[in-house]
């Protein structure tokens, strides 16, 4: 099995989603769970942020950052 090397990108990436989801959204799960869906307004916050549409071409309204920045852990 190859081993996946990530840039400081990746990393970078990961630790702004990583405290995104800690301040947008671990706060509201519960109260998301209990209605049974989640704000609308989060995907709004997350394309505003880039975090939306990884893999699209720009042309799309993407960010085309290529397949890497989804597998964040």
């Amino acid at each position: 099995m190859q081993t996946v090397r990530f840039t400081a990108e990746h990393h970078i990436f990961r630790d702004t989603l990583r405290a995104f989801i800690q301040k947008e959204i671990t706060p509201y799960i519960d109260d998301w769970e209990n209605r049974g869906e989640i704000d609308r307004n989060i995907w709004k916050k997350m394309g505003d942020m880039g975090l939306m549409g990884l893999n699209m071409p720009e042309d799309y309204g993407g960010v085309d950052r290529g397949c890497k920045l989804n597998c964040v852990r």
